[in-house]
């Protein structure tokens, strides 16, 4: 494993050991990462990635956009590009969703 700074390594100890705790990951499994452009799912990718050779995981990218922003396409794009670095396949979806949720009489 990469150097990590006391704080990332402490988050990425904890994320581990949840996952070993809860058998959340077995080895050789694929994992595709659901990732919204948001810090929260960012992180989540970039400790799956650190660890996936410890547990030769198969790792994908996902993202969905719901059109609910005038910018979420920059998401999109700043998500692939993500996943570019890591030399990760990457999946995207969109739907307008605002105009889902009227035509279905849902909120």
């Amino acid at each position: 494993m990469t150097h990590l700074e006391p704080e990332l390594f402490r988050i990425y100890a904890n994320v581990v050991r949840t996952i070993e705790r809860e058998r959340l990951l077995a080895r050789g499994q694929r994992v595709l990462v659901a990732v919204s452009g948001g810090r929260d799912s960012m992180v989540l990718l970039d400790i799956l990635a650190l660890y996936a050779a410890e547990l030769s995981l198969k790792l994908g990218v996902f993202h969905f956009d719901h059109q609910l922003r005038p910018e979420s396409g920059d998401d999109a794009c700043f998500v692939a590009a993500l996943a570019e670095v890591y030399g990760l396949p990457f999946v995207s979806r969109t739907a307008d969703v605002a105009a889902l949720t009227r035509q279905l009489g849902l909120s």
